[in-house]
């Protein structure tokens, strides 16, 4: 199994870009994560313009802090909520927990006091 990240505007036009992107991967890929909402349409638009059907031939999983809205014609998606201000507070805590220990040192071109 493999795995990739890309970038991705939401405009139709870059949707398809990385649509066409990840089509040539090899493996093609059978599924796709996409955080944030407004990239879904464009990317499942793009997909069905290169006759890719969605979810009949690749799965899109929308990832994101709120349940999944939005239009009726959207071609169906798995969403998965992620609670970001929850795990954001636990990094922090897990962060603030950790013993200070100062490993780095300035570097020879600064003078101290």
């Amino acid at each position: 199994m493999a795995c990739a990240t890309y970038a991705c505007a939401t405009a139709p036009d870059a949707a398809r870009r990385t649509a066409e992107r990840l089509l040539r991967a090899r493996p093609a890929p059978t599924g796709v994560a996409v955080r944030g909402e407004p990239l879904l349409e464009p990317l499942a638009g793009a997909f069905e313009e290169l006759g890719v059907r969605v979810p009949g031939d690749v799965s899109v999983v929308a990832l994101g802090p709120d349940p999944l809205t939005g239009p009726a014609g959207r071609p169906p998606v798995t969403s998965v909520t992620v609670p970001a201000a929850a795990l954001g507070a636990r990094a922090v805590e897990l962060l603030m927990r950790r013993p200070r220990v100062s490993r780095c040192r300035p570097p020879p071109c600064c003078r101290r006091g």
